[in-house]
This record gives C-alpha cells, structure tokens and sequence, in this order.
C-alpha cells in the first residue's frame, strides 16, 4: 500500500535492537533479552530525547561564549540546525495547525472562565 512503511523482519529489526541496546542504550545481553520490544523502544526515545536537550544545552553556551566575540548574537538555533530532522512542508502544517487549536481551545478556555 503506498504510503505506508514497509514492516522489516525479524532479522532486520533484531539487528536494529540490538544496535541500539549495546551501543545506544549500553545494556547486556541478559538486559536486553528481559525486556519486551515496547520496553525497548521506549527506552531509546527517551534516551535520544535526553541526548538532544544536552544538544541543545550545549549549543546554548557555546551561543552565550561566541556571542561575546561577535558583533550579532550568536543564535542557539543556528548551531543546532545541523543536528535537527528536516521537516516535510506537511509537517509544518500539522504543527502550525495544532499550535493555533491549542491556542483557540486555550482562549474558549479563557473566556469561559472570565463570566
């Protein structure tokens, strides 16, 4: 079906799991053989989510000491630009729509509770 990722086999996905659970996750055999493949997958998203905020904290002071040396300000957005995904222009769409529903359920919200 187009449109839809093609569902890897079991040796391809054992090969990504354990990549990830040796050299991301820096678990042992006994380890990574307990838990379950949700379990597994949850534990590398939070452990690139926490790899990307000390990214990002990163770049902010090394902003902060280059910026010192620079007649602009050095931006943290700037320096993180290469480690971010490139999003689809779909993407974009869906974030600025859920940005402006959140903001309009949030002033109904508001103004419901002003009477």
């Amino acid at each position: 079906m187009a449109g839809q990722e093609e569902v890897p086999s079991f040796q391809e996905w054992l090969g990504w799991a354990e990549e990830v659970a040796y050299g991301l996750l820096h678990l042992l055999p006994a380890q990574f053989y307990a838990l379950t493949p949700l379990e597994l997958d949850r534990m590398a998203e939070c452990r690139a989510r926490a790899e990307q905020r000390k990214k990002w904290e990163t770049a902010y002071w090394v902003a902060c000491l280059m910026s010192v040396h620079t007649r602009k300000p050095v931006r943290t957005e700037k320096l993180m630009k290469p480690f971010l995904p490139k999003k689809t222009s779909s993407e974009i769409a869906a974030e600025r729509e859920a940005f402006f529903e959140e903001f309009r359920r949030k002033g109904a919200d508001d103004h419901g509770n002003h009477r």
